[in-house]
C-alpha cells in the first residue's frame, strides 16, 4: 500500500533522526539539513508534507516555506513548523507565510504523528505519484552524488596550492581563443549574486554573448534560483546583508549536490586575510573589486576550458528565465504600489478620524 512521504528539515541532526524514526513505522521519511538541501531534494524525493524547523542557519523555516509555495509543483504540499519559540508573533508570521500547521518543540513525535493522522482523516491530501521508491531514491541520490564529485575531481598541478582557479590555469593562447568551451549551440550558465543592481546590470551585459546569466539580489534567492535554474558556475559578491558571500560559500560547499559547483568570489575586501579564508571556505578563485572587464572575462572562460569543467542538464531555457525574472518583478512592483496605496489610505483614515484638516 502505498503511503505519504515526509521530508524532515532541522539542522540537529539528532532531532531530525529521532523525528525520522518515529514516523517511519507508518510513513515514508527522507531528510535534509537545511533549507539547500532541502530545496535541491524536492523534486526528487517528492514528498506529501514537509515538517521544517524553524531556526536554522542562513535560510530560516519562514524563508523556506516562501520558496516552497512558489515552485509550482509544491505550492500546496502540507507544511508544519516545528519552532522552541511559540509567541503568537512567530505563529502568525508561520500562517502568514503558508505553514498548514504550528507546534512547539520539543518535539514529542507521538504529538507529531497524532496531528499528521488527524490532517490526513479529516483533510486528506493528494498523494503524489513518486518516480522513485525508497530504496531508488537512495540509489538516484548516491549516483548523483558520484557524478557531481567526478564532474570536478581533476587535482590542481601538484607543484602549485589549490588555492584559486587563478594559480592554476595556464595563460590563454590565440590557439586557446578559438576553442569552444563547450558544445556548439550550448553556453554556461552563471548566477551572478550582488546586492548592487547596477553591478548586475553591468556583469549580466558584459557575459551574455558568452553566457547564459541569471542574477540574484541576496543569498537566501541565490539559494532558491540555484536549485531551479541549475547554474554552471556562479560569481558571488561578500559584502551583501543578511547573509554574506562567506555564509552562502560555506553552505554551497556543504552540499553534495553543489559543492563542486565552480565560484568566483568578487569583493573590495581583497587583503591576503580575505583571500587564504575565501579559498579555506571553497572559493575558486578572489577578484578583488573594482576589477578590469577583461580580467573577470578571462576568468571564467579558463574555468570553461578546464577538462573537469562540464555543462550541466537543464530543466528550465534561459528564455523561460528571463520571462519568469520579467514577470516576478512586474508582481513585485504590483505588490509594492499596493502596499503604498493601503499605507496612504491608513494614513487618511488616522487623518480623517483625529479630524485633522491637512494630510
Amino acid at each position: 500500500m502505498a503511503k505519504y512521504r515526509m521530508m524532515i528539515v532541522d539542522d540537529d541532526d539528532d532531532a531530525r533522526r529521532l523525528l525520522a524514526i518515529a514516523l517511519s513505522k507508518k510513513f515514508e521519511t527522507v531528510e535534509a539539513s537545511d533549507g539547500l538541501d532541502a530545496l535541491s531534494k524536492l523534486e526528487i524525493c517528492e514528498p506529501d508534507f514537509a515538517i521544517i524547523d524553524i531556526m536554522m542557519p542562513l535560510m530560516d523555516g519562514y524563508q523556506l516555506c516562501e520558496s516552497i509555495r512558489r515552485h509550482h509543483s509544491f505550492k500546496h504540499m502540507q507544511v508544519i513548523f516545528l519552532s522552541a519559540f511559540g509567541t503568537n508573533e512567530n505563529i502568525k508570521k508561520s500562517y502568514a507565510v503558508g505553514a498548514n500547521l504550528f507546534m512547539t518543540k520539543p518535539v514529542d513525535p507521538a504529538r507529531v504523528l497524532k496531528n499528521i493522522e488527524f490532517t490526513i482523516e479529516h483533510e486528506p491530501p493528494p498523494m503524489r505519484h513518486k518516480k522513485y521508491s525508497l530504496d531508488e531514491l537512495e540509489m538516484v541520490v548516491a549516483k548523483q552524488r558520484a557524478a557531481e564529485q567526478a564532474r570536478n575531481a581533476a587535482p590542481p598541478p601538484p607543484e602549485q596550492k589549490p588555492v584559486a582557479v587563478k594559480e592554476t590555469i595556464q595563460p590563454k593562447t590565440q590557439e586557446a581563443d578559438s576553442e569552444t568551451a563547450h558544445p556548439a549551440g550550448e553556453l554556461p550558465r552563471v548566477l551572478v549574486v550582488d546586492d548592487d543592481p547596477e553591478m548586475l546590470e553591468m556583469i549580466d551585459f558584459v557575459l551574455r554573448e558568452n553566457f547564459e546569466v541569471t542574477i540574484a539580489k541576496n543569498g537566501f534567492e541565490a539559494i532558491e534560483l540555484m536549485v531551479d535554474y541549475e547554474p554552471d558556475l556562479m560569481l558571488l559578491d561578500i559584502m551583501m546583508p543578511k547573509m554574506n558571500g562567506y555564509q552562502l560559500l560555506q553552505s554551497i560547499r556543504s552540499n553534495a549536490f553543489f559543492r563542486n559547483l565552480p565560484i568566483v568570489v568578487l569583493s573590495a575586501k581583497s587583503t591576503p586575510k580575505d583571500r587564504e579564508y575565501a579559498a579555506r571556505l571553497g572559493a575558486t578563485d578572489f577578484i578583488p573589486k573594482p576589477y578590469q572587464i577583461e580580467e573577470l572575462m578571462e576568468t571564467l572562460l579558463n574555468i570553461t576550458k578546464a577538462a573537469s569543467f562540464e555543462i550541466r542538464p537543464k530543466k528550465t531555457g534561459i528564455l523561460e528565465i528571463r520571462e519568469r525574472t520579467y514577470l516576478d518583478h512586474t508582481e513585485r512592483v504590483k505588490k509594492e504600489q499596493a502596499r503604498q496605496k493601503r499605507e496612504k489610505y491608513s494614513e487618511m483614515e488616522k487623518v480623517i478620524r483625529e479630524g485633522k484638516k491637512e494630510i
